[in-house]
């Protein structure tokens, strides 16, 4: 294969390596001494780890949507707004 093929890339070797992710999350938290609690910490890995199954597939579906109704040019919105102004000092 080439020079640039993917299977001698740097990137793909270490694309899915969670033990490396793991390595550079913890030195990042620990080093800014944000999160003292070990509670706290492991928290916030189960966070990282959960995120990819909920959080991004529920952006990608808006995204997609969104995309959608403006490609075929589908009316939705907010409805109308009705401006009441400021309520008078009592």
């Amino acid at each position: 294969m080439g020079y640039f093929s993917a299977r001698n890339s740097i990137h793909y070797k270490n694309k899915n390596n969670f033990g490396e992710m793991a390595n550079l999350m913890a030195s990042d938290v620990y080093s800014y001494n944000e999160y003292i609690k070990t509670k706290d910490v492991l928290i916030l890995m189960l966070c990282a780890i959960i995120e990819p199954f909920g959080y991004h597939p529920f952006m990608v579906w808006a995204a997609i949507r969104g995309n959608y109704r403006k490609l075929f040019k589908i009316k939705s919105g907010w409805g109308t707004q009705v401006r009441k102004g400021f309520a008078k000092a009592t």
